[in-house]
């Protein structure tokens, strides 16, 4: 209590102080402006207070003055980025004049002035820039990217965002941390949504380009207080551009084609073209002063077009699978024949609408390019879409010096993006034309800031955004969707164009047609923060606030779509799965089956479930009987107050210190349609946190779904301290002397905890049911309850006439019960969040040394470590129970009988058998029933899917109401959805899961059990401009290991088990061992002014004015782990997989990039590991899916290919008149054409990574993972 009122306390003080600094309308720094710190001395070494300052921006005349305080310093800060000529004099003292001292972004630039005894007007001048290159009073981590660096650095287009890569740490994240922890802002404005930032949020929506941005830095670590809105632990600080006292500007023209650049190796493999493309980005700069030393303007304005194109591909089935041939590594076999000879009555020929469809494909296939897959049953069809795009970039800003003490500007960049083709058909050539589709975008950002200088040593800072960020997706689309079917077909693995070595079985149809989204996220912000100088402290506090309202207009829905099979091949009871057996199948594995199964139900139509929805009308409580959606609107807000203080202990010593605090409010609906459940509404009967209990019913036995704004509760206690120091010890003499140079040497260190805010994007998952009343729910499918929108497995053929839907909800409910819902496919899941979830925070800490090596080169190493904690992440706690409940004792009996009935390879094969008392009972009593022959329940027990058995017997669709059978008619929704009225045998309804309300739906808890950690050796050399060289390399060794989401929109995750969490825990998704980064420009040393031919014009025009610059980054594999595919713990973590004769050391040491002839894709482990040269899933003799029951085998992480990545550019700048040059740059990117393969990281699917699953036809393949070389072409007319 007495602490919680501390707190309380601390924030009201705090509040005080800030209030009290707005009245004043004073300032503070943020990341957009930079600080000097200036320290006179004199030529023993003495301080020297009262020495007066000048320090004026050379661009612009703006006067900066103030005198040295007791200990002989001063700190100029929020200082706009430029040069600047500074000027120290002090009675009896020469004056000393420093005629360039760069002021850097976020960067600290000390400068120590030892004044010679004279007379003032005697002045001492210090040529050369003074370059922040030891930081001497900052613990801050990061670097800046100048306007050299800027110009001449290899870059793809002209968007600067990819620079951020260049950092120390950087490994796809920085330092390890989530990807929800960054953040970007320009001008001090927010630079994007939060909504979708679970793939992390350096991008801005509104980009940066070449022409419109001055300077970039990036921190990474240790960052101002001031920074960040509390929402991340690193920022990307962008500065536009501005105007100056005299004239200048630019125009240019960027070009790329085609002609100039390298086919791809997957093109080049598959016997396809280069995409064509013809890229013209063109457009100018100019800016100057309205009135000289007052008021400077800068306005830009860019356009691109490109008419280019991208390869587009899909999977078509070969003629032979056409024709109900299924080819796997035992042979070929006719499923229709197969089907036939097992049952004369069920479909042996190929439907005639799957027929037909099949026909408008084969037609499409000749208008594309076709190469074998790693699956003989379909090939890749790939082609080039034509798709043109056209982006205006226009940008503008005011910079206004009111008097000495007032300053203010006004800025606004914005972009628009037209792209009408951006989405491709399903398949090339007329017939598909219709599906085509294109997306637009328009995004704006505009900033106002006023400086306002009370003292030289009081100093306020206001900052005002505005972020408008609007998306179209399909807009204007043909409404194909409300005439034609929407039809899936169910097979192989999901996939995207982007991956040569999975099928798109969801499109193979051609039946599926792009739906109109809009979204529209506007951010407002605003920061306020006063800097006092006092002594030797220089203290900062102020307050920041932003408000976000997030619009996401959903496509539309009502009308239905079919699904042909389902993940585990035919519907569960469905006759024909009888036939799929490995008699029929010899040598066919467990993957093998389901496929076959899925082959025979789309040639045959065979439709596994129909859905679709109703979308609520927005002006009543009542659901739309067409076409139509119902749209989101969200908000959220935060307001934050910070104080932080540099206290310059004595001359050789900064401590940096202070705290944060934020008033975060949760992100909620402004609808009043989200429904979600409460923690105990989750866990329903059992009760909150009983788990694996059956029996145990001390919850809910009416658990609800219930509409709330509010989903979770505000962060009020947010308390975020920051420690750091910076040692600049002087020592001449002796051996330390030498190591430490005198005084050229920092130690320096510090830890920071920083809030941070998860993606909104979270929020609706959870909070809304995943939208589930938005809608109303209508579903056919399979089971033989009777029921309404129920139908017998494998009696609904494509074109017959439908039975009625299923409706749920009947009516739109506020408040709803859960049993409503239970066994109805498509209805309402079964989600919520803990309602006092914990705002997720980073703990990072660090130490390291620089050390100088002369006046332009430092070298830096260090350690840097971090944990995150408190990060979001559903969890399932629904999870199949097998082991309390003796069902893996009777599962293992069942084995144990289909062994001893002539195992699964038996003519008629057969589980049944005594000492089966759940099995029987569920399956309806009898000892003879049909089911204890079903392919199915044979696959579960020849795998040792335990769990898989267990969830389908947790339900209804099958054969029988198996979960009815067992619980009875005292569980209502046996009664109400299932049409069982009878008593059952007496299970308890716990006794599979803790809710059996929610049995078959989607079940999640969002909670803040997620959590990661970091550590590493940074090393990084940096060398500001010498003789023409400009340069940074760092290395990186780290080891990041958590439990936390990847970049998915669901937040999901791989769990293997509640019972332990920690199993899950292993190496994160961005874990690279060995990072190295070098970057860096060079003038060539010929030339006027130059080393070499300085006086030659003839030789000057020829190599004068050659700059080269390049990017190199070497990096190692991204992990992945091995899946087995089986579940045989529960119904959703995998299995693992078994190692026989090999250790993992020996798999990883195999991995690398093995070509197979003739293929478009590798095999990127030693094909000795794989069944077949081609792919064919792993090679059992070494690697098998675990199919032990009750276990989960070994989890296995290995880590993909290194990757070695290099882009070069030259410049070359040709005089034309005196201020106004020619600039011609070539950017090589890939410069050597170097294909890199699986060096993606495997958890999000991005092309290129490997598949990980051994029982898939890919296991161990795996594509390109980067781009062919790219030449782009730069002219430029400076002036």
């Amino acid at each position: 209590m007495l602490r919680k009122k501390c707190c309380y306390l601390f924030c009201l003080a705090l509040s005080v102080v800030c209030v009290l600094g707005l009245t004043s309308t004073a300032l503070g720094q943020s990341g957009s402006q930079g600080t000097v710190i200036v320290t006179v001395t004199d030529a023993s070494g003495a301080v020297i207070p009262g020495a007066d300052l000048e320090l004026v921006e050379a661009s612009t005349n703006s006067l900066r003055k103030a005198e040295t305080a007791s200990d002989g310093s001063h700190r100029f800060v929020n200082l706009t980025i430029g040069v600047y000529k500074l000027t120290i004099s002090k009675t009896g003292y020469a004056s000393k004049v420093y005629s360039s001292v760069l002021v850097q972004a976020s960067q600290v630039s000390s400068i120590a002035a030892a004044l010679p005894v004279g007379e003032v007007s005697e002045v001492v001048s210090v040529t050369g820039t003074r370059t922040p290159v030891l930081q001497v009073s900052s613990n801050e981590i990061g670097t800046v990217v100048d306007m050299k660096q800027i110009q001449n650095l290899p870059l793809e287009g002209r968007d600067l965002t990819s620079f951020s890569t260049l950092v120390a740490g950087y490994n796809g994240t920085f330092n390890g941390l989530p990807s929800n922890d960054q953040g970007s802002n320009i001008d001090g404005v927010i630079g994007n949504s939060s909504r979708m930032k679970f793939g992390g949020n350096t991008q801005p929506a509104v980009s940066p380009r070449l022409e419109n941005i001055e300077e970039m830095s990036i921190q990474t670590d240790q960052l101002s207080l001031n920074s960040g809105f509390g929402q991340s632990s690193t920022q990307l600080n962008f500065v536009s551009k501005r105007g100056s006292n005299r004239f200048h500007g630019s125009v240019y023209e960027d070009f790329r084609n085609s002609g100039l650049n390298a086919n791809s190796w997957f093109n080049n493999a598959a016997g396809v073209r280069k995409n064509k493309l013809i890229l013209n980005d063109f457009g100018g700069n100019f800016g100057g002063p309205i009135f000289h030393d007052k008021l400077f303007f800068f306005g830009s304005f860019a356009m691109s077009k490109q008419p280019g194109s991208f390869t587009a591909s899909n999977d078509v089935f070969t003629a032979a699978a056409q024709q109900g041939n299924f080819t796997y590594s035992g042979g070929t076999v006719n499923v229709l024949n197969v089907v036939s000879a097992y049952n004369p009555a069920l479909p042996g020929t190929v439907n005639s609408q799957q027929s037909a469809q099949l026909a408008a494909i084969n037609d499409a296939v000749s208008h594309g390019a076709v190469t074998a897959t790693a699956d003989p049953n379909y090939n890749q069809i790939s082609w080039n879409n034509n798709s043109s795009i056209t982006n205006y970039f226009p940008g503008g800003r005011l910079d206004y010096v009111l008097s000495e003490r007032v300053r203010m500007y006004l800025s606004f960049l914005y972009n628009k993006n037209s792209q009408p083709t951006s989405t491709a058909a399903n398949f090339p050539g007329s017939g598909f034309a219709y599906q085509v589709a294109g997306s637009s975008a328009k995004n704006y950002t505009t900033s106002y800031g006023l400086d306002l200088i009370i003292t030289p040593r009081l100093i306020n800072q206001l900052k005002l955004g505005y972020l408008y960020d609007n998306t179209q997706y399909a807009p204007g689309v043909k409404p194909s969707y409300a005439t034609l079917p929407t039809v899936a077909w169910n097979i192989g693995s999901s996939s995207t164009s982007a991956c040569p070595t999975c099928t798109a079985g969801l499109t193979m149809s051609g039946q599926a047609y792009p739906l109109p989204i809009t979204t529209f996220y506007p951010i407002m912000n605003a920061s306020d923060s006063v800097t006092w100088e006092k002594g030797t402290h220089a203290i900062s506090f102020g307050a920041s606030w932003y408000r976000e309202q997030d619009h996401y207009y959903n496509p539309p829905e009502g009308f239905p779509n079919y699904t042909l099979s389902t993940t585990s091949g035919l519907a569960s009871g469905d006759p024909a799965a009888n036939a799929f057996n490995r008699s029929n199948f010899p040598g066919a594995s467990a993957n093998d089956l389901v496929e076959a199964q899925q082959l025979y139900a789309i040639l045959t139509g065979r439709i596994s479930n129909i859905n679709g929805q109703f979308a609520k009308n927005p002006h009543d409580n009542t659901y739309q009987t067409g076409v139509g959606a119902y749209n989101l609107d969200e908000v959220s807000s935060a307001a934050g107050l910070f104080a932080e203080d540099s206290w310059k202990v004595r001359r050789d010593l900064t401590l940096n210190y202070g705290l944060r605090w934020d008033f975060v409010g949760d992100q909620h609906d402004l609808t009043g349609a989200y429904h979600s459940a409460s923690p105990g509404d989750i866990y329903g009967p059992s009760g909150y946190g009983n788990l694996f209990n059956p029996g145990s019913l001390t919850g809910n036995m009416n658990p609800l779904l219930t509409a709330k704004e509010h989903a979770y509760a505000p962060w009020k206690v947010t308390p975020q301290p920051a420690f750091g120091f910076s040692w600049n010890p002087t020592v001449s003499d002796g051996p330390l002397g030498a190591l430490l140079g005198g005084s050229s040497t920092v130690i320096r260190g510090g830890f920071a905890l920083r809030r941070f805010t998860e993606p909104y994007q979270y929020y609706w998952n959870q909070a809304s049911d995943f939208g589930s009343f938005f809608y109303q729910n209508f579903s056919l499918n399979p089971n033989n309850t009777g029921t309404t929108g129920t139908f017998a497995p494998g009696s609904l053929l494509l074109g017959q006439t439908l039975p009625p839907y299923a409706i749920s909800p009947a009516t739109y409910e506020t408040t709803a019960q859960q049993a409503e819902f239970t066994f109805i496919s498509g209805a309402p899941g079964v989600n919520g969040m803990d309602p006092h979830i914990k705002q997720p925070y980073s703990e990072s800490w660090n130490f390291g040394v620089q050390r100088a090596l002369g006046s332009s080169r430092v070298l830096e190493v260090r350690y840097n470590g971090n944990r995150s904690i408190h990060q979001w992440i559903p969890i399932n706690p629904n999870e199949v129970n097998v082991f309390e409940n003796g069902f893996l004792a009777e599962f293992k009996k069942a084995q144990a009988n289909l062994a001893a009935n002539g195992g699964p390879n038996a003519a008629n094969p057969s589980f049944a058998g005594p000492g089966m008392p759940i099995i029987t009972a569920a399956f309806g009593g009898s000892a003879n029933d049909s089911d204890f022959s079903n392919g199915q329940f044979i696959q579960y027990l020849v795998n040792g899917d335990v769990g898989s058995f267990a969830n389908t017997l947790s339900g209804v669709n099958g054969t029988h109401p198996y979960f009815c059978n067992l619980v009875g008619s005292k569980f209502a929704p046996c009664v109400t959805n299932a049409g069982v009225t009878t008593a059952g045998a007496g299970y308890p309804i716990n006794f599979f899961q803790a809710n059996p309300y929610a049995a078959g739906a989607q079940t999640g808890y969002m909670t803040a059990a997620g959590y990661s950690n970091y550590n590493a050796l940074q090393v990084e050399f940096r060398q500001a401009s010498w003789k023409g060289l400009q340069f940074d390399a760092n290395y990186t060794y780290s080891k990041s290991l958590g439990i936390s989401t990847p970049q998915s929109w669901t937040g999901s995750l791989n769990i293997f088990t509640l019972r332990n969490l920690h199993r899950s825990y292993g190496p994160s998704q961005f874990d690279l061992t060995h990072v190295t980064h070098i970057h860096g420009t060079y003038d060539l040393p010929f030339g006027h002014g130059k080393s070499f031919l300085s006086n030659n014009a003839i030789a000057d025009k020829v190599v004068g004015g050659w700059t080269v610059g390049t990017i190199l980054t070497f990096q190692t594999g991204y992990p992945f782990a091995l899946t087995g595919g089986n579940q045989t713990f529960n119904d959703y973590g995998d299995g693992g997989v078994t190692l026989n004769g090999v250790t993992p050391a020996q798999l990883q040491k195999s991995i690398g990039v093995h070509r197979i002839p003739g293929q478009t894709f590798v095999a990127l482990i030693d094909p000795k590991y794989l069944a077949s040269a081609t792919g064919g899933g792993a090679n059992a003799t070494y690697i098998s899916p675990n199919t032990t029951p009750g276990t989960i085998g070994r989890v296995i992480y290995l880590h993909g290919p290194h990757g070695f990545y290099d882009d070069i550019s030259v410049t070359k700048i040709v005089p034309i008149r005196r201020e106004m040059n020619f600039r011609i740059q070539a950017e090589l990117l890939n410069a050597f054409n170097h294909p890199v393969f699986g060096n993606s990281s495997n958890e999000i699917g991005a092309a290129g990574s490997i598949n990980s699953s051994v029982q898939s036809n890919s296991f161990g393949l795996g594509g390109i993972s980067n781009s062919s070389r790219l030449i782009e072409l730069r002219a430029n007319v400076d002036f």
